[in-house]
C-alpha cells in the first residue's frame, strides 16, 4: 500500500535527510532571466561536513505544513516555498518537517537553500518523485524568497565546487574541483557579530554592481588552476574588492591569516580559513577572542538521504 491508497494502517511516514553548509567565497549575480530556474549565481565555494538535517513525517489528518528549527516552530519561508512546490498547495495530510542544525542563520552558511533541499530529499523518499525535483524548488524556493542564488547547486553537488552556469542541473553546470584535496585540509569558521542578509545585498543596485565587477573573471581563473589555495586566493580579492569587510573582520582575518588562507564567507559577518588539520585548533583558539568557532572537513558528497 502507499501514500494515496485511500485507506492505511499506519497513520504516518517518516524520513530523514541531510544537506551539507555551504560556504560561498566568490559569485557574480545572474539573476535577471525570467526562469527562476536559469536565475542563479557563477561563483565557487564549500561544502560542510556540517549542515542541516531534516526530518519529515507526512501524517494523516488535516492539510498543513509545520516547521520547526532546532525544535522551535518557525515561518520558514524558503522551506514554505519549497514543499509548497513540490506537493501543490491543497496537499490532503499534514507535514511535519524538523530541521536541526548548530550552525547559525544569515551567516553565509547557506543554511536556508540546506534546509530546503534536505526537507525535499526527505519528501522525495516519502512520496517518490526524482530528486531532482528536490533541487528545482529548493532553489526556486530560494531565489524567490531572496535568501539565496547558488547554494542549491552547490549542495546537492558537494565537496569543493564551481558554479560554471548559474541554476540547478541541467539548466545550470556546476561541477566540484580539487578532488582528493579536500580530504586533506580542515575549515575554520568564524561569525562575528550581528548577521549580513543576502536581500540587504541583493536589493541594493550599487552593492549588487560592486560584487558583479569583483567576481570578474574569477571563475575562468579558478578553473585554470582548480586547487583550494587558489580559491582561498581568489576570494579574499573578491572580499576586499566586493568592500564588506568591516573593521573587526579585518582584524579577524589578520588572525586568522597567521594560521593559513583566510577569507570573508559570503554573504555573512563571518570568515572561513583553510588550515592543516594540525593547525586547527590553534586557528580555532586564536580566533575564539573575534566570535563563535566551528572546526569542521568539506562534505565529501553532496545531499542525500539518511539511511538508520
Amino acid at each position: 500500500m502507499g501514500l494515496n491508497d485511500p485507506v492505511q494502517e499506519t497513520q504516518s511516514w517518516s524520513a530523514k535527510a541531510f544537506a551539507p553548509a555551504h560556504l560561498t567565497g566568490f559569485f557574480e549575480i545572474h539573476d535577471e532571466h525570467k526562469n527562476p530556474y536559469r536565475k542563479g549565481s557563477r561563483g565557487a565555494g564549500l561544502n560542510l561536513d556540517m549542515g542541516v538535517t531534516a526530518d519529515v513525517t507526512i501524517h494523516q489528518d488535516e492539510g498543513a505544513i509545520e516547521v520547526y528549527v532546532n525544535g522551535i516552530a518557525d515561518e520558514a519561508p524558503t522551506v514554505h516555498r519549497a514543499v509548497r512546490g513540490l506537493l501543490g498547495d491543497a496537499y490532503p495530510a499534514r507535514v511535519e518537517i524538523r530541521l536541526s542544525s548548530d550552525l547559525p542563520p544569515s551567516q553565509g552558511f547557506g543554511l536556508s537553500g540546506a534546509g530546503a533541499l534536505a526537507t525535499g530529499f526527505a519528501l522525495a523518499e516519502l512520496v517518490k518523485f526524482p530528486v531532482k525535483n528536490a533541487v528545482w524548488e529548493a532553489h526556486k524556493a530560494e531565489v524567490e524568497s531572496r535568501t539565496g542564488l547558488g547554494d542549491v547547486p552547490a549542495q546537492f553537488v558537494g565537496g569543493a565546487e564551481v558554479r560554471v552556469t548559474p541554476g540547478p542541473m541541467p539548466m545550470g553546470v556546476t561541477e566540484r574541483f580539487a578532488g582528493i584535496e579536500t580530504r586533506r585540509w580542515k575549515i575554520v569558521c568564524c561569525v562575528l557579530d550581528e548577521p549580513l542578509t543576502t536581500s540587504s545585498v541583493l536589493g541594493d543596485p550599487a552593492r549588487r554592481q560592486r560584487v558583479n565587477d569583483a567576481a570578474v573573471g574569477l571563475v575562468e581563473a579558478l578553473k585554470d588552476d582548480p586547487t583550494l589555495s587558489t580559491y582561498m586566493r581568489l576570494s579574499r580579492r573578491f572580499a576586499e574588492a566586493a568592500g564588506f569587510i568591516t573593521p573587526p573582520l579585518a582584524d579577524a582575518l589578520d588572525t586568522a591569516d597567521r594560521h593559513g588562507l583566510a577569507t570573508q564567507t559570503m554573504l555573512g559577518n563571518a570568515l572561513h580559513c583553510l588550515v592543516a588539520p594540525e593547525a586547527a585548533d590553534a586557528a580555532a583558539e586564536g580566533l575564539q577572542g573575534h566570535g563563535r568557532v566551528w572546526v569542521c572537513g568539506i562534505a565529501t558528497r553532496g545531499a542525500h538521504v539518511v539511511r538508520e
